[in-house]
């Protein structure tokens, strides 16, 4: 189903990881499988290796094509070039998702895609995951927020694409320790209790 999302992991003070998914971005999909990796991952290592990853600039991309045989005076880039594109970088898809964290903790991904705004506008971002190694806190957040944000809250000063819009940014559902992480029972009722809290 597409649920459209961001898996974010910060280091340092920097936004190393910010992975657009197109699909199952909802708590008991992605956001499962984000809590399920944190649990079972050495996360000292996870976080050396979130540390080496660099952002593949929009100049790198259109190199890598050209390599690949794309024509960089046309628009579009022919099926077959796309195709081995992202057979090379498959975290480049948007069908990579919460897969791109085993790979990041094997080292075989180090050029990711940083898109930090989408959690801006919550009409487009539906949920979003962050993962904090200065503070030790894994994060859920809600799109569809029709209400401005606290300015303590994490997505706040992200500027909105629409200022006319109904919709605000993410919003908070719930912080976690990386120490004392959530059943899955406990993760899944955090978005039952928010709804009870709203009627």
């Amino acid at each position: 189903m597409g649920t459209r999302h961001s898996i974010i992991a910060i280091v340092d003070g920097e936004t190393k990881l910010a992975q657009y998914g197109q699909w199952d971005g909802y708590l008991g999909g992605v956001g499962s499988e984000v809590l399920d990796f944190l649990k079972e991952a050495p996360l000292d290592k996870f976080k050396e290796q979130v540390r080496t990853l660099q952002e593949m600039t929009i100049e790198r991309r259109k190199q890598v094509l050209i390599e690949l045989g794309a024509d960089p005076n046309k628009d579009k880039v022919p099926s077959e070039i796309a195709q081995e594109y992202f057979r090379k970088y498959p975290q480049m898809s948007r069908d990579m998702s919460a897969k791109i964290l085993p790979l990041i903790l094997d080292g075989s991904v180090k050029d990711v895609e940083l898109d930090k705004t989408f959690p801006a506008d919550s009409i487009f971002c539906e949920y979003a995951y962050v993962i904090d190694f200065d503070k030790n806190t894994f994060e859920a957040y809600k799109g569809f927020n029709k209400e401005p944000l606290d300015p303590s809250e994490r997505f706040a000063s992200l500027p909105r694409e629409n200022e006319t819009s109904e919709y605000y940014q993410c919003k908070l559902l719930k912080s976690f320790s990386l120490f004392d992480l959530p059943t899955s029972e406990e993760f899944l009722a955090i978005q039952k209790n928010e709804e009870e809290d709203e009627e």
